[in-house]
């Protein structure tokens, strides 16, 4: 049969790596802004700025701020950007950025949280805001993505909810 692609054995269960990285991802190290914790869990941060560590690295066009996280013991997670205050994405990424477990792009639940119903109609029940929900992690060290859709970008609350079992 035809070769496989060279990321069909890196990526088994996670997304195309043409969704991923840009090709020199393998060769350059990810910045990161900071980290986060289930006991330190909110971070809130502005994707237009630089100063703040924002910079384009991986997926949309648009800024991304990269924050790592350690899970200790499997447990589930829930990586939270309802606060945003624009059409925000997430997604929960490897250490290296190399493999995607979780990503979201528009939560209606956020928008149900913050009722933000005349937010939803004048976009036709569009909710910009993000939300990767009951995301279960084996032990190992994780990156959360914070990015805008398409080349959006702005103020942003993160927060990693985790379940009892995981502190």
């Amino acid at each position: 049969g035809p070769a496989l692609p060279f990321y069909a054995a890196r990526f088994p269960k996670a997304f195309p790596a043409s969704l991923l990285a840009p090709a020199s991802a393998a060769a350059t190290e990810l910045q990161l802004a900071g980290s986060i914790s289930c006991g330190d869990h909110e971070r809130s941060g502005d994707t237009s700025d630089v100063r703040s560590g924002a910079v384009q690295q991986l997926g949309h066009d648009a800024p991304d701020m990269l924050y790592r996280f350690v899970v200790r013991k499997t447990c589930t997670v829930t990586v939270d950007l309802c606060e945003s205050e624009y059409d925000s994405a997430v997604r929960v990424l490897s250490a290296d950025g190399l493999v995607e477990y979780a990503r979201n792009d528009d939560d209606v639940s956020c928008c149900d949280r913050r009722d933000d119903k005349e937010l939803r109609s004048a976009v036709n029940m569009h909710c910009p805001y993000s939300k990767i929900q009951s995301l279960e992690l084996e032990p190992g060290e994780y990156v959360v993505q914070v990015e805008g859709y398409s080349r959006y970008e702005g103020k942003f609350n993160l927060k990693l909810l985790c379940e009892s079992s995981c502190v």
